[in-house]
């Protein structure tokens, strides 16, 4: 059973900063036999050479901001038009030490944006 926690949900509200940070998600620990999913869906087209990226990081605290101990997990391809991109699972056991998640976006203008930035993590595999 897959579970999918949104990080960014600007599906109705567009993001409106050209940088900014998601809702931080406590996923629980990611055990053996656990893979960890990430998607980035680019729901607005940007004039001219305009583009967004997103980053989503782990770290052991859910403190405001994370830390510099913050672990880059995945990060989007720099997109200027309606996008999507299914990121490739990563199959760490990550413990209890890199529970809580967050995505990170910027931009190249200011304009609003509509976006969803989605992860989730897998029961166990039985094989």
């Amino acid at each position: 059973m897959i579970i999918v926690t949104p990080l960014v949900n600007a599906t109705v509200t567009a993001v409106a900063t050209t940088c900014g940070v998601g809702t931080i998600a406590d996923l629980g620990a990611l055990e053996s036999g656990q893979k960890l999913y990430a998607g980035f869906h680019v729901l607005t087209t940007f004039a001219g050479a305009n583009t967004i990226q997103f980053s989503i990081y782990s770290a052991s605290s859910s403190g405001a901001g994370f830390t510099a101990a913050e672990t880059l997990r995945f990060q989007s391809t720099a997109a200027a038009c309606r996008y999507y991109e299914w990121e490739t699972p990563l199959a760490t056991a990550f413990g209890t030490c890199q529970r809580f998640y967050r995505a990170q976006w910027a931009t190249s203008c200011a304009a609003t944006k509509k976006a969803l930035v989605w992860i989730s993590r897998n029961c166990v595999d039985p094989s």
